[in-house]
């Protein structure tokens, strides 16, 4: 049973509800926790409680809940240190708890802040309703708890600093194989959009490669990125080329939290990113809605229906064959890191849901992903490329390109 998270004046709307000599604690929660309000009916147990004064409202209170035939417990909670909260509760079985409680308020505080604070903008149903100025009370966060809780626990522990694996990104870059990926995808966007000049946001723009080439063919692009060494990496490329930097534009930020309004940009572009998130919907979600109307959304990452190939081809024939019976998503990249792949269908569908309508989707590095190696003659390179191109849209072959460039657009609104 999930950990419901309460205060008093939120659920009750009045002062006092805790008088301490003849506390009603029990009987307010029981009238309250209702389906109607929470969803949860069922007979609360007071565990702890004391109230600042008579007549004053008593919080935090420790309470377990006994919902039908299981216990959650739940904290009706200010920020209080676990110090003060072990002195505040006269039950010694809630005081041995403590522990384990102070783990739980810091992360509840945390995520009250960043909503107030707008560091955290949570998508779907939940931000449309903050949106909309609702307060983040408690009552906001009962009511999307389990949403408010996955989606800011993917935020705070999913990404990783990318510049501790630089030298081999750009190793990789300015290989035969990262290029491409990055000739390739730019040449398909580039392709969606119109001939004027497009506002393009780029999240998880990495050492710049894709804001550049986007800015080269006179764009203005918008560079997100998280790690601040990546941003320093793709500040000092821009620096190089004087002629582009009015058109460029970088910042700090997560795929999480984005600081722009609803259908800011003409494109959004996220390549290499999502592979290395616990899943795909949340953060495409964010995406989506920053794509402004006749505007572009653009994906690159790993193709889980391709899972076991560059394996298979390079010999690794027992990693190939674990991977391709067992039909995982995961698995490890040259980067060293684990990537997550995504079938193009769901992608479609995350697509859909979210109010665009998908594009026909590419298959990236066919023939070509298992030669870590391949350090080509620009006259193999350019053949190669064309080969590349010529299959990435085609079945059966776009099946099996490592990564998946999948493309949708939100249609005008008359």
């Amino acid at each position: 049973m999930s950990e419901r998270i309460f205060t008093l004046a939120d659920l009750t709307r009045v002062e006092s509800v805790c008088g301490c000599v003849s506390c009603r604690l029990g009987d307010v929660f029981a009238r309250h926790l209702t389906v109607v309000r929470t969803g949860y009916p069922g007979e609360v147990t007071m565990l702890g409680h004391r109230g600042a004064a008579l007549g004053t409202t008593a919080v935090p209170h420790f309470l377990t809940l006994r919902l039908g035939g299981d216990l959650a417990d739940a904290v009706v909670w200010e920020e209080m240190s676990p110090d003060q909260l072990a002195a505040w509760l006269p039950n010694p079985g809630a005081r041995e708890r403590v522990p384990e409680l102070a783990a739980r308020i810091p992360f509840l505080v945390r995520i009250r802040r960043a909503l107030r604070e707008r560091t955290f903008t949570p998508s779907g149903t939940t931000g449309a309703a903050l949106a909309a100025g609702r307060y983040p009370s408690s009552l906001f966060l009962v009511e999307h708890w389990p949403d408010i809780e996955s989606e800011f626990t993917l935020m705070t522990t999913a990404s990783r600093d990318f510049a501790t694996v630089g030298d081999a990104y750009a190793a990789y870059s300015g290989g035969g194989r990262g290029r491409l990926r990055h000739d390739i995808t730019a040449r398909r966007v580039l392709t969606e959009l119109s001939d004027r000049q497009a506002r393009i946001l780029d999240v998880g723009c990495g050492d710049g490669e894709m804001v550049l080439r986007l800015a080269a063919a006179g764009h203005q692009v918008t560079g997100v990125e998280k790690s601040a060494g990546m941003l320093t990496a793709a500040a000092d490329r821009v620096a190089r080329f004087p002629e582009l930097t009015a058109r460029i534009t970088l910042t700090e930020g997560d795929v999480y939290t984005l600081p722009f309004d609803d259908a800011s940009f003409d494109a959004v572009c996220c390549h290499g990113v999502v592979m290395y998130l616990p899943e795909s919907a949340t953060p495409l979600a964010h995406l989506a809605r920053l794509v402004a109307d006749g505007g572009l959304l653009s994906i690159l990452t790993k193709n889980q229906l391709a899972v076991g190939v560059r394996e298979a081809l390079s010999g690794q024939y027992a990693k190939a064959q674990a991977q391709i019976e067992s039909g995982q998503a995961t698995s490890e990249g040259n980067l060293g890191l684990k990537t997550r792949g995504d079938a193009p269908a769901d992608l479609d569908d995350i697509a859909r849901a979210n109010g665009l309508t998908p594009l026909p989707w590419q298959g990236v590095r066919i023939f070509h992903d298992h030669r870590d190696d391949w350090v080509p003659t620009e006259e193999e390179y350019q053949a190669a490329l064309g080969v590349e191109w010529a299959a990435s849209t085609r079945s059966p072959y776009r099946q099996l390109g490592r990564l998946v460039h999948t493309l949708a657009r939100r249609e005008t609104t008359a």
